[in-house]
């Protein structure tokens, strides 16, 4: 289940990249998730009006994941990805289980051992070197790139945090639901006051099969999988898929639209998934 999520996720890279010559970055982020809304919308009314009644608490989940989830990883990984390639777009998201790690440790109370704090060291040194293009150079497109990219990591990885306490009192499904209609609700708002959404008009029918396939598989039957595996799997452990995302989304990158990467950020990849892996690896020796 996981490995296939993983795949449609890796697709989607070089997906995103195509759509982007034609569509903005946030109303892409908007379009991808507004196929579902109606679906999710009826199949709650169904459910009757207690469908949505649910504690603050909930909410707060539901928000979270809103935000965490949907809203700000489409809005930095899609600007981002119009600076950078989308096999180092997916490199840089692999980073992101190091810092689930450091969350899980936090807020989830999970282990932390010697593995994991030198693991993530490793793999923090080679996001580094490859968002600053191994230069350490802070300035430019592509580092703006890179950077928004190692952000969409970040929200990703506080995501599954709130994903993970929210699936203890709440089904995949209704969390996945009511997570995307509020995503769609900020991206919306978002691109309406940013963008020109009238361009939605001219979207060629190629790039609208593709906004579909990205609603279809990635944002909906991928993290549907995402979450029913994580109901009884601990994040940290299940984080450890996300290392394989890259290794398929320069495959898929390489035979969608021909990118070609380049030995430096074959190196800097393999310090960091490297460096996920050692940090995933169990053992003794907690501190």
């Amino acid at each position: 289940m996981i490995l296939g999520a993983v795949l449609m996720w890796s697709a989607s890279y070089p997906l995103i990249k195509i759509a982007l010559v034609d569509v903005p970055p946030i109303l892409l982020g908007s379009l991808r998730h507004l196929i579902f809304i109606p679906m999710f919308i009826m199949i709650f009314l169904n459910q009757g009006k207690n469908a949505f009644v649910h504690s603050r608490k909930n909410w707060l989940v539901f928000t979270g994941i809103g935000v965490f989830a949907i809203a700000l990883p489409n809005i930095f990984q899609n600007i981002g990805m119009k600076y950078t390639t989308a096999s180092v777009s997916s490199i840089i998201q692999s980073s992101g289980p190091v810092f689930t790690i450091a969350l899980a440790v936090i807020f989830l109370g999970e282990s932390l051992n010697i593995r994991k704090v030198s693991g993530a060291f490793i793999a923090l040194t080679g996001t580094v070197m490859l968002v600053t293009g191994g230069k350490f150079c802070f300035s430019g497109t592509t580092f703006y790139g890179n950077l928004l990219l190692l952000l969409s990591a970040v929200s990703y990885a506080v995501a599954g945090v709130i994903t993970k306490k929210g699936l203890e009192k709440i089904s995949p499904f209704t969390l996945l639901g009511f997570g995307i209609m509020i995503g769609f609700i900020i991206l919306s708002v978002a691109s309406m006051f940013t963008e020109n959404v009238a361009v939605a008009a001219a979207i060629p029918p190629l790039i609208w099969i593709i906004i579909l396939l990205l609603a279809l598989f990635p944002s909906f039957i991928a993290a549907w999988l995402w979450y029913k595996v994580l109901i009884n799997t601990e994040l940290s452990k299940l984080s450890v898929f996300v290392y394989l995302m890259p290794v398929f989304a320069v495959l898929f990158s390489y035979i969608i639209i021909g990118e070609v990467i380049d030995i430096y950020t074959v190196f800097f990849a393999a310090l960091i998934l490297g460096g996920v892996a050692l940090a995933q690896k169990s053992g003794p020796a907690e501190i």
